[in-house]
Order: C-alpha cells, then sequence, then structure tokens
C-alpha cells in the first residue's frame, strides 16, 4: 500500500481470502520492506503505469503465481520521488513493468526475476525519417537491437470499410524494401490497400530485448520455448507519426 500523504510504502498478508467476504485491515499494523530503492524520477509525461509483482519461488515465477507489490496508474503524486520499488526477504523473484507516455512516444520497460534497478532513463529520445514506405530511411540518438515500422492504409470496397496493417521487422542495419505486394497477396486480400498509399502510423525501438533473429524464432519456430526465462529484459521506445 502507498500513502500517499506521507509517501511511505507498507504491505501486509492476509490468508485464504473468499469471493464477496469483508476484509478489515489496519494499517498501523502494517510492516515496512526489508529494503526500498527508488527509480529516477521520469520524465515529463501525460501519463504513466506501474507494476511490481513477487515470487517465492522458481516454480511460482514459471506458473505466474505471485503477489502484487504495488500497482501505479492515472499520474499518482510521489511528492517529487522516483517510483519506488520495494524489496521483501519473501520474494525470490519479481515481474516489473513500467509504462509512460509523452505527445511523441511511449517508453516500456519490462524486467523479469531481478529486482529492476535503472541508474538514468535515456534523455532526450529522438527519431527523424525521410522517405515512402519503398525508400525509408531512418537514424535516431540511440542505439538499438531491433526495429518495427508499422503502415496503415484504408480503403472501402462495395461499402465495407477495410484497414490494412504492414509491419517491417529488422535490425539496425538493414532495412528490408519492396515497391509491390506479391500478386499471391492481393489475390488472397482483394481489399488490401496500394502499398504506395500507405502511411507510416509508428516505429518502435527495442533498446534491449530479442534480436531480430531471435524475434523470427519465437514467432515462428514451432520448438521454440516460449516460457519467460528469468533475465529476460525488454526496453522500447514506440514513436508516433
Amino acid at each position: 500500500f502507498l500513502d500517499q500523504e506521507n509517501y511511505e510504502f507498507k504491505y501486509t498478508f492476509f490468508k485464504d481470502p473468499e469471493n464477496g467476504m469483508d476484509i478489515e485491515l489496519d494499517y498501523n499494523e502494517f510492516s515496512t520492506p526489508e529494503t526500498i530503492d527508488y527509480l529516477p524520477v521520469l520524465p515529463e509525461n501525460q501519463r504513466y503505469e506501474f507494476a511490481q509483482i513477487g515470487y517465492e519461488s522458481e516454480a511460482d515465477f514459471k506458473s505466474a503465481s505471485g503477489y502484487f507489490l504495488l500497482m501505479l496508474f492515472s499520474n499518482p503524486d510521489l511528492g517529487g520521488n522516483g517510483i519506488p520499488i520495494p524489496s521483501l526477504n519473501r520474494f525470490k523473484y519479481y515481474s516489473t513493468r513500467l509504462l509512460y507516455l509523452t505527445e511523441e512516444y511511449s517508453y516500456f520497460f519490462r524486467l523479469e526475476g531481478p529486482l529492476m534497478s535503472v541508474a538514468a532513463f535515456p534523455e532526450n529520445p529522438n527519431i527523424s525519417t525521410s522517405g515512402d514506405i519503398d525508400s525509408f530511411e531512418i537514424s535516431s540518438n540511440m542505439e538499438y537491437v531491433r526495429r518495427e515500422d508499422s503502415w496503415i492504409g484504408k480503403t472501402t470496397v462495395a461499402g465495407d470499410f477495410n484497414e490494412t496493417e504492414w509491419k517491417i521487422i529488422c535490425d539496425a542495419n538493414t532495412y528490408p524494401k519492396i515497391t509491390e505486394f506479391p500478386e499471391e497477396l492481393k489475390t488472397r486480400y482483394p481489399s488490401i490497400s496500394p502499398l504506395n498509399e500507405l502511411e507510416r502510423y509508428s516505429t518502435r525501438l527495442f533498446l534491449q530485448g530479442d534480436t531480430y533473429r531471435k524475434n523470427l524464432e519465437r514467432l515462428f519456430d514451432p520448438g521454440f520455448d516460449h516460457i519467460i526465462k528469468i533475465g529476460f529484459v525488454s526496453e522500447q521506445f514506440n514513436f508516433f507519426r
């Protein structure tokens, strides 16, 4: 529980709650975590969301059977502090997610296993772009391991509204370009928007996470192990057009 008057984090546990049960708790009997670290103060944003879950064992972690420790949304007042990261001896692993939104982009960070620790958030992230889908170029002040560009087109066929989304996934050094959709694709989906009418909707840069090759395995390899591993991390910026 985060007390927004005193900016204190305290907790308690109770057993075997039943649906519809009224539970009375005395805040004076709540405990203080063994340690509390704090994230850096977030950059100016329109809103943010944060969630932290604790797991008592590796088996609990793999089965996602944990305890919600903290959930924040709708920009709660933290008194000018960063988001608190409580640590309890009871828990061996954690799952932590942070999302914040600005007018230009969204930032998402996810860490599975270790307690979240961030020295600083990237300052002044930006990209510059040029060209259409068949000649698209991008530059950024950040290094990244994977990129996803989403292109959107809208058509009306026989009175029916249709939307086409074409996503291009690549690494930092390669950008696949085509000048027209294959005939097989246009035959199978006759309402697909012409390639030259698609407009860029967003560009997502993965600073940490699966590389391009690893992402292909995750998407298409039937033997890929999809169980989230301890130490999995994903950090990404999504820039809106």
